[in-house]
């Protein structure tokens, strides 16, 4: 892959010139991205299930009020079943949150 990547550039400058070679790379990278998330799409975890009210209630509660406030219809939702906690971002530890 990497093999082919280097290759865009060179062929870009032999068909476009020195105007060809960064069109070309760029390209190169834009595809080489693409096709390896692509091939992680699958990987991202377990499939998702549609909830039940009565299985989330302050969701529901929740996204209700919100969609009614925006006049919206209720979406629906779904749930990821997964053992391991959900990752949050740095500084948002109950606690030590900084003023803006």
């Amino acid at each position: 892959m990497a093999a082919l990547l280097a290759l865009l550039p060179i062929g870009g400058r032999a068909i476009g010139g020195t105007q060809g070679m960064p069109t070309f790379g760029a390209i190169g990278l834009a595809l080489t991205s693409h096709v390896l998330v692509l091939g992680q799409a699958g990987a991202a975890g377990p499939p998702a299930r549609r909830s039940a009210p009565a299985e989330a209630p302050s969701l529901y509660v929740i996204v209700e009020r919100l969609t009614r406030r925006a006049g919206l219809p209720m979406p629906r939702l779904y749930i990821i079943p997964s053992a391991a906690p959900t990752p949050s971002p740095p500084g948002a530890t109950r606690g030590t949150r900084r003023s803006p």
